[in-house]
């Protein structure tokens, strides 16, 4: 079904974050991927973690804040 393959690209394309992170430390490439996902699924906790983590990682602090304190709010 439409929704398990959602979940599917989902589910591989924060492992290939996670990879991307945490192996390579390569937050733009991995913000790439994560703004692909982002649109499909904006209140995911997960996909906002990481769009939150990677921003902080490439040391956009402005906008990784805001993020922060959705993910605390939720």
């Amino acid at each position: 079904s439409q929704t398990e393959d959602a979940d599917e690209r989902r589910s591989i394309a924060l492992e290939q974050v996670d990879i991307i992170t945490e192996r390579l430390g390569d937050p733009d490439r991995a913000l790439a991927i994560l703004a692909k996902i982002y649109e499909e699924v904006n209140e995911d906790v997960e996909v906002n973690r990481r769009i939150a983590d990677a921003l902080f990682s490439s040391g956009s602090l402005e906008e990784a804040g805001p993020m922060y304190e959705w993910l605390i709010d939720v």
